[in-house]
Formats: structure tokens, sequence, C-alpha cells
């Protein structure tokens, strides 16, 4: 399909803390919870103006464990690419983490598999075109479309379905708002399914019982933050110039970046180191192995591979559904697909979704794309063998989900 819409995710991935102190709340109160905090990294950094700064992220549900009772609302404020997702009463987090997220294709994936563009492409089976699953990437109730969630239209949570914000892709969609009407002495989780290690855990108390306040929220929301900063800080300063190389068992030397680092709460959306320097003829290895959160690529050569974003989530209009003979077609002018949303589709070609080339550069009309890995799909490393030589800033790899700024550049030097 043809695709003019070009929507990067700029990070753009079990919080379980027991309240400290509560206060009893009546009955249609409201809570307000971060998702997600933007961290600016560096020395000097000035987080102000963004200048000298590398980027991370806050991976949480910026809350303690939440007590509310039936009838509060609860008022999702996202500061990145997130969704709250409510899960049912009585739904194990990890078992729905595990069966029905993550990939390409379950029913709660961020990304399902588009037969339209695959046919069009050409792709092969095994490495489909996608896009963004409706049933993730919309506000939905047990998977359908929900006209809800807005401060003066909450959606309504009585712990039997999974109620979901959708990803914040527009205009009013940066916050999502649920009214919490399960039972008093009932408990639920809510998680992030882009993100699907982010939790926050709500408990329905009884009328007489004290309730989370915002007080509270906030209190925990700057400590989090304050913790993870510190967290990041120290991990950039000590990965910024390390230099890493090793044998393989094949016998190989190769040359070891990180593209991206993450723990158990907060991301680092860099690659680690920013530049390596290499004989002409060595292969660099990218590793996503460490990624608790977030999915990244390695796509280069910069500028020149910029040409895969415009197939990295498009936007189109799908008339047909899957099901009909005709190709997806561009939203055109005006309100998208003439006003009919649900013809929209948000699309991953399958070669900026599953990888091109040989993995040996050759300079500048090359493009070798990793295709995505991380958290959520293939998190094996991957090789890129350097028989170009570079001018002396060297040849720049980004990445293609978080854009340009998250690069880093490899020097070729003559063979010795």
């Amino acid at each position: 399909m043809r695709r003019i819409t070009v929507f990067c995710l700029f990070a753009l991935v079990a919080a379980t803390l027991s309240p400290a102190t509560k206060a009893v709340a009546a009955h249609g109160g409201g809570l307000t919870v971060q998702v997600g905090s933007q961290l600016a990294v560096g020395d000097n950094c000035d987080p102000d103006t963004g200048k000298r700064c590398r980027s991370g992220e806050s991976m949480r549900f910026l809350a303690p464990a939440l007590s509310v009772h039936k009838g509060d609302t609860v008022n999702f404020d996202f500061a990145s690419f997130h969704t709250a997702t409510l899960l049912p009463v009585g739904q194990d987090a990890l078992v729905f983490r595990g069966s029905q997220t993550g990939g390409v294709g379950k029913p709660y994936s961020l990304l399902i598999q588009d037969p339209d563009d695959t046919a069009e492409e050409g792709a092969p089976a095994e490495k489909p075109a996608v896009k963004a699953n409706p049933a993730t990437a919309n506000r939905t109730i047990g998977g359908a479309p929900a006209d809800c969630g807005t401060p003066d239209n909450p959606c309504d949570y009585d712990g039997t379905q999974v109620v979901n914000s959708g990803l914040p892709l527009g205009p009013g969609q940066d916050t999502f708002a649920a009214t919490v009407t399960a039972n008093a002495g009932q408990g639920f989780w809510v998680i992030c399914l882009v993100h699907t290690h982010m939790f926050l855990r709500v408990n329905v108390v009884a009328d007489s019982a004290t309730t989370t306040t915002q007080e509270l929220i906030n209190t925990t929301k700057a400590s989090m933050i304050a913790s993870d900063l510190e967290w990041a800080q120290e991990t950039d300063a000590k990965l910024l110039r390390a230099r890493s190389s090793h044998v393989t068992s094949s016998g190989q030397r190769v040359y070891d970046v990180k593209a991206g680092v993450d723990n158990h709460w907060a991301a680092l959306l860099e690659f680690y180191p920013k530049k390596v320097s290499v004989p002409k003829g060595a292969t660099v290895r990218y590793h996503f192995g460490n990624l608790v959160y977030e999915d990244h690529t390695v796509t280069l050569p910069a500028p020149s591979a910029f040409d895969l974003f415009p197939e990295f989530f498009a936007f189109g209009c799908d008339p047909d559904a899957d099901a009909g003979p005709g190709p997806d077609t561009p939203p055109g002018e005006g309100p998208p697909c003439g006003g009919n949303f649900s013809q929209i589709e948000i699309d991953i070609s399958s070669r900026a979704m599953w990888g091109m080339g040989d993995g040996i550069f050759t300079g500048s009309t090359d493009l070798e794309h990793s295709g995505v890995r991380g958290a959520q799909f293939s998190n094996s490393f991957y090789d890129v063998k350097f028989r170009a030589r570079s001018a002396k800033k060297g040849w720049k790899a980004f990445c293609l989900i978080h854009g340009p700024g998250m690069a880093n550049r490899v020097v070729v030097k003559p063979t010795i």
C-alpha cells in the first residue's frame, strides 16, 4: 500500500508497593496516575531545553498500589507511548502477559498480521506485513470499540472484562478515565500492553476503609522518578565510553554495542558506546538481550535509510477489511478515511518489521536493517560486517522506532 503519514514511536516500555498513608475518600472521588516519565540524562544535560541530553524513561505507573472505593474514578495521564489496561478481577497479570500479549497475533499483542499488505508486498508468510491491533491500539472493552474514557465520560470498570485505554495517538487521548464499579474486597491489575512489565495493583476497599490520597501518589511518583534518574545517570556514565570486544566460539572477534539498556523500572534509549572504531572488515555485534521493556532496530546508514520511515507506523485506510480483495489506501485529506474511523489502520511493512540486507555493509548506497528486536520480539543479537571505510565521523546507525536521536557511529579504519 502507499503510506503518507508517519508516526514514530518516540519512547518512546510489578509495582505492588504498600501505601504508607491513606485517608477516607467519598464515593465518586478521583485519583490521577501518571504513566511513564521522560528522563533527560547526561552530565552536561539541560533538561529544560533538551540540549546535550540523552534519552531515558521511567517505565512505571507512577503510584503505589491503590486502595479505592466503589464509584471512584482513576485518571491515567500518559507521558509517553503506553496504555492503561485494566484486567478482570482475579486475572493473574503474569499469566495474562504470557498468553495474551507480546509478539504478533495474540489477542492483545500490539501488532497483528496484515493480509492485504502481505499479499501486495509479496512478503513471505513467515515475515508478514503487520498492523496495530485494534483491540490494543483503540479504546476497547472486552476487545470491542468503546466510546468512553474522557474525564466527563469515564469508562465503567465492573471487573468482568478487559478495559483498555488504547494508545495516546491523537488529541484528547493523552489521558484515560475509568470509574471502578467492582465490589469491595475485589482487586485487579492494570498493565501496559506496549511495555508489558509495567504493572499497577488496585484494591477496592469497604466504604468505611481508608483510600489512597493524591498526596501519597505525588510523593511516590517523585521518589520513583528520582530513583530511576539516578540509575539512568549512573548507567549512562558507566557505559558511554566503555569499549568491549570478544572472540566468539567460531574464533571471530566482534565489537560489542548495546542497542538500548533497561532495568526493572526504567530504560535508556541510546546505543552504548555512542561511537566505536573498528578495522575494515570487522563485525559489530549489536545486543538486544537485556531489554525488559523496549524494542529497537539497528538501521543504517543515516540519512539514506530514512527512506524506511514511511513504512513504519504509517496510517492508511482499509475500506473492505482484511477479507476484501482491495489494497489499503492513503487516508486522504480532510477527516481520515472520510470520517469512518473504523477503516483506519496503522501499518508496518514486512521489511521494516523483520529486517532487510545481508549483514554486510558495503557503503552509502547499501541499507542494512535488523528489523524490530527486543522485549516483545526476538532479542537475538544482530551482526553487521563493515567492508566500507568511513569518513572521520563514521557511519551512522539509528533506531527506526525511537528516531535518529537514538544512534551510534561506526568509524571504519583501514585494515592494519
